[in-house]
């Protein structure tokens, strides 16, 4: 049997902020995201979407050119452009979403859902219009699968699609995991089922995901591919909807599948180059994807791998950029351990013991930490010594040089990976981890 899919939820425009090495970029966002996905996998799907009548004919264009059958508005909003001004569209950290005008947001009116009783699921990335009036605007006989990101916050929720729901879809980046999956999956998956008879998938951004299905315990584990990624806005709705289209060939298979669709979607902002990428993705079998191999971190084993942080983290200089990469390593959940923090900063013309006292404490600490990530910024010597000391010990070290002032052949060979853009520090962080797990 074919599924047929409607999607649901809220089209809204992206506006990603440009940078020194990239264009901003405006595009549909919200529930377009996953009709892309849909597209490109050629699924049988329509949308049912709640959005301000400035963009209705627009969008309306936009998702029939791109494979939509039915275009359904269950929603008008007003008080709000739906527009999401984008900070860090690669998720280095926290990405900045910024709703613009989300408080005085209101769905006026709402719609049911037409010419769509043949659908066999329904795939909800929650917005504007509440669950319990959502569920009343639905076909009545498709299997419901929810992706729970940020408008969400308690599972309780849930409660209207009791008895319905199929898939329960979540990342760690999501508020509710926040509170109910932050200790990790046995967490998330004990809340779930206390309510809810359904497949669990927990997305762990660079991580890869794990997937539960409905009656097990044990999670299936399917890797990251850290291709060269150009976007993670929308990754993870492409990946809901390839991942109900191909349910009919079974929970591993399909998560399989719609793992190779989320990475696509993660190297283009294009639709077409999207769709050839995943053509190419697509054309492997599944035996195939598991010996490519990937990446796997889980959440809550990331901070077991401790990291220690070289840099001329002194309070008497501008930190400024040290702060927002601890800030981003701890978004992803990695314990930073700090030296200078950790075991004090010296003071100009301190003793010779008081030197050899932190001098001893610091080696201790870097030789207890899985690696080093090294910023070296000014050729800070400290931070150099540090970086040469555990390449001695056969501790991997990631330096990540946002001036370029550090192109030594010491430095770029001896380190597991030597960048000044932190993205790419980022992935050999989750390699690195993935390989000392296994």
């Amino acid at each position: 049997m074919s599924r047929k899919l409607l999607l649901v939820g809220d089209v809204f425009v992206d506006y990603t902020l440009g940078n020194e090495s990239t264009a901003s970029k405006l595009r549909f966002g919200g529930i377009v995201h996953a009709a892309r996905g849909a597209w490109a996998i050629g699924a049988d799907y329509s949308v049912a979407a709640a959005l301000p009548s400035y963009l209705e004919k627009d969008a309306r264009r936009f998702l029939q050119a791109h494979g939509c059958s039915n275009f359904s508005v269950i929603g008008e909003t007003v008080g709000s452009p739906n527009l999401m001004v984008i900070k860090d569209q690669l998720e280095l950290g926290d990405q900045g979403y910024e709703d613009i005008l989300r408080d005085t947001r209101e769905t006026v009116r709402t719609g049911r859902v037409t010419d769509v009783q043949h659908c066999t699921d329904i795939l909800i990335v929650p917005g504007s219009v509440p669950l319990s009036k959502l569920v009343d605007l639905l076909p009545t006989s498709a299997s419901i699968h929810i992706d729970i990101a940020y408008d969400i916050e308690d599972i309780d929720a849930l409660e209207p699609l009791s008895g319905r729901l199929e898939t329960l879809i979540i990342s760690t980046s999501s508020t509710l995991f926040g509170k109910i999956g932050s200790a990790g999956l046995d967490e998330l998956v004990a809340a779930v089922r206390a309510k809810f008879s359904c497949t669990i998938i927990l997305k762990e951004n660079r991580g890869g995901l794990r997937v539960v299905p409905v009656g097990q315990t044990k999670a299936i584990n399917i890797p990251a591919i850290l291709s060269n990624t150009r976007n993670s806005v929308g990754v993870g709705d492409a990946f809901d909807a390839a991942f109900v289209h191909f349910l009919d060939e079974g929970v591993e298979t399909a998560a399989w599948k719609a793992g190779r669709v989320a990475s696509s979607y993660a190297q283009t902002t294009y639709p077409d180059t999207f769709k050839e990428y995943v053509d190419q993705a697509l054309s492997l079998t599944v035996q195939q994807m598991r010996d490519l191999g990937g990446v796997q971190v889980p959440w809550e084993k990331r901070p077991l791998f401790e990291i220690y942080l070289a840099a001329p983290d002194f309070s008497y200089i501008e930190t400024r950029q040290i702060e927002s990469t601890v800030a981003n390593l701890s978004y992803h959940n990695f314990k930073v351990r700090r030296p200078v923090k950790e075991n004090g900063e010296l003071v100009r013309d301190s003793s010779m013991g008081e030197l050899h006292r932190v001098f001893i404490k610091d080696v201790q600490l870097l030789k207890q930490c899985a690696l080093v990530f090294a910023m070296p910024l000014g050729r800070d010597p400290g931070t150099l010594v540090e970086m040469g000391m555990a390449m001695e010990c056969g501790i991997p070290v990631v330096t990540f040089d946002p001036e370029k002032l550090n192109s030594n052949t010491m430095v770029m060979v001896g380190s597991e990976t030597y960048s000044d853009q932190f993205d790419e520090c980022l992935s050999s962080i989750y390699t690195i981890i993935s390989g000392l797990i296994r």
